[in-house]
């Protein structure tokens, strides 16, 4: 088996500040008490800046920061992620995950992965709906999204904060004739993908390039995609 092409890179992402919001620790603060979008109110406003005048209030907010990193809580991720070497935790981790795929209509599929589900149809010009995304899109968004996560996890645990980040993932088919029927040969799937990350944070190119590799290298999706991953099929006749 052949290992498919897949091209990764990087670039230091800069992006103007919105000039609707102010920056600073106590607006940081005070986005993590948005809900649905909208802050708790002038008062609520008013009151956080008072209580950051207080020298307390900046220690306390400091040290609030510093447990939540990105997003995460570091303290109880980094203990998560060394429960790893526990056997027990490893085995548990390692699956079966699952995702069972429902026909809908058309070109649309349902897949339920625990208590989520996805929808996927095709392009109009297929003769579809277009009501979501392919399926093929969707690998392409999942490739991304877990170099996005391993990103993050690992910038997280080494203590960087990230501004921005955003993966730019592309893919070519091989031959797509062969899934449409007018051909017998050749592989449809893709040939080759290529991902690009665009980060700002507070870490020269140097770390940012090793937490960029990290993320590509310890990509469950991307990984299973790089390399020669058996696919064993089964069929079923009901009803």
């Amino acid at each position: 088996s052949r290992r498919k092409p897949f091209v990764v890179s990087l670039s230091n992402h800069e992006q103007r500040p919105d000039p609707s919001t102010s920056s600073g620790r106590t607006e940081g603060f005070l986005d993590r008490l948005r809900v649905n979008g909208r802050v708790f109110g002038h008062l609520l406003k008013t009151r956080v800046h008072d209580y950051c005048r207080t020298t307390s209030g900046v220690k306390e907010l400091a040290m609030a920061e510093e447990r939540d990193l990105n997003g995460l809580p570091r303290e109880q991720l980094v203990e998560v992620l060394e429960s790893f070497r526990d056997p027990d935790v490893f085995n548990a981790v390692t699956g079966p995950w699952k995702s069972r795929v429902v026909w809908q209509d058309g070109m649309r599929a349902r897949a339920y992965m625990r208590n989520h589900q996805v929808d996927m149809d095709e392009p109009g010009d297929l003769t579809a709906t277009d009501a979501a995304a392919s399926a093929h899109e969707q690998l392409l968004s999942a490739i991304g999204s877990c170099m996005t996560v391993g990103f993050v996890v690992n910038a997280t645990r080494q203590g960087v904060r990230i501004h921005d980040l955003e993966v730019a993932v592309e893919g070519y088919f091989d031959n797509i004739r062969k899934w449409a029927g007018v051909e017998d040969e050749g592989n449809p799937g893709y040939g080759r993908i290529s991902a690009k990350c665009f980060v700002r944070a507070d870490a020269d190119e140097e770390k940012l390039r090793e937490l960029w590799r990290l993320a590509v290298e310890g990509s469950p999706v991307t990984q299973s995609v790089a390399n020669p991953t058996a696919v064993e099929t089964d069929f079923e006749m009901v009803g």
